[in-house]
């Protein structure tokens, strides 16, 4: 808990891509007593440290290459009143990354200006992972899936912004990019209620919000422009409820 928030307290990782590591690492079955409160957290970065030899036919190398601001692996603590600014990732989870299991609950977050090369600039929930997020704002993030939030296991997602965001390839992952704001990869199963998804950049036909073949995004509540969803194969979500723009 820092003594005056996030406003009056930075922890700046001085990372980048030729020297990554990230602000904070919880990854030993912390529970929802392990707090983390009050800071801002900047210049975190996960990737490929220099001399690294990749195994054959493979993408990563001997170090991780997600959550450049915060990861959660095999771990549910709570985070709140946090700032994420300009921290980035090589591979997935620019600002957050939540993996292995973890159940987190993230309270009043700004992820702002984060990216990633792959999927979920702002966030990114993977592997039987299932957050609830809530009163948080992701905006200004970019990845090639899901700008601002890319989400491949099971997520509540409560009250919150997602604007600004943005999908585009890079030269690390060349591509076609889906979902600036939101990427919903198989087997992946969201729940959005009362979130506001909108001004959202990505090339024509990419959408602010993608669902991928098996996905499905549920919104309850919510404000978003239907027009802007592009699915793959069986990729659906509930048309109850929803204040559509």
């Amino acid at each position: 808990l820092s003594e005056a928030g996030a406003a009056s307290t930075t922890i700046d990782a001085q990372s980048g891509a030729g020297n990554p590591h990230r602000g904070f690492f919880i990854a030993s079955g912390e529970g929802l007593g392990a707090v983390l409160d009050g800071f801002t957290i900047v210049r975190g970065y996960m990737g490929t440290r220099p001399g690294a030899i990749a195994a054959p036919g493979l993408p990563r190398t001997e170090h991780d290459l997600s959550g450049g601001g915060i990861k959660c692996q095999d771990a549910s603590p709570t985070l709140r009143n946090l700032v994420l600014r300009d921290c980035g990732s090589e591979y997935t989870g620019g600002g957050l990354d939540f993996e292995l299991f973890a159940q987190p609950v993230v309270v009043n977050c700004v992820i702002e200006g984060c990216f990633a090369g792959f999927q979920g600039g702002g966030i990114t929930i993977e592997t039987n992972s299932n957050p609830t997020i809530r009163d948080c704002i992701v905006t200004g993030c970019a990845a090639l899936f899901g700008g601002g939030i890319g989400c491949s296991a099971e997520a509540t997602i409560i009250n919150c912004l997602v604007a600004g965001n943005a999908s585009a390839s890079t030269p690390r992952w060349p591509g076609v990019p889906y979902g600036a704001a939101v990427a919903v990869i198989y087997p992946g199963r969201p729940l959005f209620q009362r979130v506001i998804v909108g001004n959202n950049c990505a090339p024509d036909g990419a959408g602010e919000i993608f669902v991928d073949a098996g996905g499905i995004l549920t919104f309850g509540c919510s404000v978003f422009d239907p027009a802007t969803i592009v699915t793959n194969g069986t990729g659906a979500w509930s048309a109850a409820s929803l204040n559509v723009v």
